[in-house]
């Protein structure tokens, strides 16, 4: 998600109504080296997708904090 970032933008300037993003983060660039990512010292990607326009967003970090879809389209 931090190397393609407009993804975010055009999806919500888009809105389609069967689009949800779930990004999977491990705070390293396993595709470079396994270097530390940028959330890994403090980059809200979940802030990143409110601010570009995204209705709803939200940081989940344990298995307690996952709940079932409400939401149907």
């Amino acid at each position: 998600m931090l190397m393609g970032m407009g993804l975010l933008a055009t999806a919500a300037v888009q809105r389609p109504r069967n689009l949800a993003v779930v990004v999977l983060d491990n705070e390293h660039y396993g595709e470079t080296g396994m270097q530390p990512s940028h959330t890994a010292f403090g980059v809200d990607l979940a802030g990143a997708a409110k601010a570009c326009g995204f209705a709803s967003s939200s940081l989940v970090t344990t298995m307690d904090q996952v709940r079932p879809c409400t939401r149907h389209p």
